[in-house]
């Protein structure tokens, strides 16, 4: 009776993702033999600069951090998980008021690595059913993975249901033990050349105090040497009339 169940579950599991698809059609995406490989760096020569972050744990200091954004005069994009929304609905929605633009961070941040493949894309279309109805055009089909790998496999399916699949230049290591001081994470972004800099993704995650503290820091140093901070979607608008360019 149990395995009944369990098979009766998998099935409906199977039915949601294939009707999902069904109602939202992803064309395919082909930049090339290498469109699998995710985004690591935007366009060079434009002194531009992309911030992202991670959503999927806490929601500590979000309000000081949409503020240091507003202050800053900075639009970034925020890879959340659906969990994440569903749990703090207030502070995703105020991400998209604020003009920021929201990418798919998977439901609920699991090794994608390890699942079936209709697994990956409920995990993936169960986010975008919902992200569309409630954020409209701030959210775009950038999928950022819940931890990075180096599969082709998995990255060619991501692709296939219509994503750019974005990954970073520069991590700000946030997120990573021990803990990170606000002058860490500064001075692991500023120590990089104008060169290195220039069409950098920064990788950040929110919830961090620290994080927060570095941010107007961060902004002001890279503006004054003549950095403009932009979105991924900005890029990706190039991108898909030059397919030249990542």
């Amino acid at each position: 009776m149990m395995k009944s169940a369990r098979t009766g579950l998998r099935l409906l599991a199977v039915a949601t993702v294939l009707v999902a698809t069904a109602l939202h059609p992803h064309p395919p995406i082909d930049h090339g033999s290498t469109s699998w490989r995710p985004m690591e760096h935007g366009p060079m020569g434009r002194n531009q600069i992309a911030l992202t972050f991670d959503a999927e744990g806490s929601d500590e200091g979000m309000a000081d951090l949409l503020s240091a954004m507003q202050q800053g005069r900075v639009s970034a994009t925020f890879f959340l998980t659906g969990k994440w929304a569903d749990a703090h609905p207030a502070w995703a929605t105020a991400i998209a008021d604020s003009c920021h633009i929201i990418g798919n961070h998977s439901w609920g941040h699991k090794d994608l690595v390890t699942m079936e493949e209709w697994e990956v894309k409920q995990e993936i279309v169960r986010v975008e059913d919902r992200f569309i109805s409630l954020y409209g055009s701030q959210y775009r089909r950038l999928y950022r993975l819940p931890y990075p790998v180096d599969s082709a496999p998995l990255h060619g399916l991501v692709r296939r249901l219509g994503y750019h699949i974005v990954g970073w230049s520069i991590d700000s290591l946030d997120d990573s033990p021990p803990p990170k001081s606000a002058a860490f994470i500064a001075s692991r972004i500023l120590q990089h050349s104008n060169e290195d800099l220039d069409g950098a993704i920064l990788h950040f995650t929110v919830g961090k105090r620290d994080t927060i503290e570095a941010l107007p820091v961060i902004i002001n140093a890279l503006r004054e040497r003549g950095f403009e901070f932009v979105t991924i979607a900005d890029w990706l608008t190039d991108a898909d009339k030059d397919t030249s360019q990542p």
